[in-house]
């Protein structure tokens, strides 16, 4: 499939109106690049972020940019043709809305919505563990005394190559998780939770603030295929009065929390 890339680059002030635009016409697939959006992540003192990527701030003084993707078949064109003539129609008939333009771009790749894939290759993490998404194989030099993960990139954190998960995964291999009873607390991918199965855990309680972590924790269980009898996954704040009726009041007998200090701090004595 052959696709046309189009940019829109725009004032800040007239995104809400341009996106609104997009999706009266049914256009709801579409990328905002805005770097004031980063600007109020890091003022927001209410949300916990431990990492930013440097390349983020070398857009500050750009202008804000919408990105969309037409396939170049006629109902393509003739979206792209209506698009067109609807933005151009706003910013004619309101100029306070600043400048704008409009850029397209060929993008010929008849494997358009897999060519990421090629960015995640298997990971050999410590001495036991090889953690690879589900299209990659195992190395051959890999194989023998590893224990293999299957975690697909998707929207929450962890597939190993962030430090502080693979130093988590180094500590596991230190403990002796055999018929252990594991909090996975801040679960996202859910790799450590199922790290700690296949290394003996008896259970796994794994929770999320996050749905969409929650969900892919699932996914993940399955496709490694850990027993699922063994697990509880949920979306769960642990400072919740309920968050025990989820949970329950056993003791665990080892708790990952590989999250921002500042949540680790206020989860202290829940922890305790």
């Amino acid at each position: 499939m052959i696709w046309t890339e189009v940019n829109i680059t725009l004032e800040h002030a007239a995104i809400a109106c341009v996106t609104s635009l997009l999706t009266s016409l049914g256009e709801e697939s579409f990328v905002v690049s805005d770097y004031s959006d980063l600007e109020e992540l890091l003022e927001n003192k209410q949300i916990f972020y431990d990492y930013v990527e440097n390349s983020l701030f070398l857009s500050k003084n750009e202008k804000p940019v919408i990105t969309l993707y037409f396939e170049k078949t006629p109902e393509g064109f003739e979206r792209m043709y209506i698009l067109r003539e609807t933005i151009h129609r706003y910013f004619k008939e309101n100029p306070s809305a600043g400048a704008y333009s409009w850029k397209e771009d060929t993008i010929a790749n008849s494997d358009f919505e897999h060519v990421w894939k090629q960015y995640f290759k298997p990971l050999l993490i410590g001495k036991t563990f090889c953690i690879k998404p589900t299209w990659e194989t195992v190395p051959d030099a890999w194989k023998e005394n590893q224990v293999v993960l299957e975690i697909d990139p998707d929207a929450a954190f962890g597939t190993g190559s962030h430090a502080t998960t693979r130093m988590c995964m180094e500590a596991i291999e230190t403990i002796d998780l055999n018929n252990a009873h594991v909090l996975d607390a801040g679960c996202g991918s859910g790799i450590l939770g199922i790290a700690a199965l296949l290394s003996g855990a008896s259970s796994l309680c794994a929770v999320d603030i996050d749905e969409a972590a929650v969900r892919i924790t699932k996914q993940n269980v399955h496709i490694n295929r850990c027993d699922p009898s063994h697990c509880t996954i949920a979306c769960c704040d642990l400072t919740s009065p309920v968050a025990y009726q989820i949970i329950g009041t056993q003791p665990f007998d080892v708790i990952f929390a590989n999250i921002v200090a500042d949540v680790l701090i206020s989860l202290a004595d829940v922890f305790s």
